[in-house]
């Protein structure tokens, strides 16, 4: 029952974990593929193992990457050709947004320190940023959201 029990509560937060270790990502993975903490034992296991070991296909996303994935689409949502950079078009929580309701959220977006400071403090994770996020405004954490699922570029942190 225990097992059964905690199977299923790890259902909804699988994209959380670390599919090797079972640590919790600093962010989250916020992805529907398994991905591996940026722990030394667990990159490892993967680079060696990849797939056969975990299903896992990648590491989570560090905290450089979010600030650059948030950074570009905010520049984006400003520009004369949102509605041609945005792309898929910006969908909050089932509801579409313009670029200028996305660009009035992300101004509201707390400095990207506070938002790791947030991951990383007390219980952390994804569910500690949302929180962080929507004290700003209700819809900021389906726009994070929406800005990690739309993102189709492999984008790597070089540190």
């Amino acid at each position: 029952v225990a097992c059964l029990r905690y199977a299923r509560e790890r259902l909804s937060t699988l994209a959380d974990r670390c599919a090797i270790c079972d640590g919790k990502h600093a962010f989250g993975a916020a992805s529907l593929l398994p991905t591996v903490c940026s722990r030394p034992l667990c990159a490892f296991q993967l680079q060696v193992f990849g797939r056969m070991l975990v299903g896992a296909t990648c590491l989570a996303t560090r905290a450089e990457v979010l600030d650059f994935l948030v950074a570009t689409t905010t520049l984006a949502a400003r520009s004369d050709r949102a509605r041609d950079v945005l792309d898929p078009p910006c969908e909050l929580d089932g509801a579409p947004a313009d670029a200028a309701r996305a660009a009035k959220i992300l101004a509201a977006f707390p400095s990207f320190e506070a938002i790791v400071a947030a991951a990383r403090a007390g219980d952390g994770g994804l569910a500690a940023v949302e929180r962080t996020l929507a004290a700003r405004d209700a819809k900021a954490p389906a726009l994070l959201r929406w800005i990690l699922t739309s993102n189709r570029a492999h984008v790597v942190s070089l540190a």
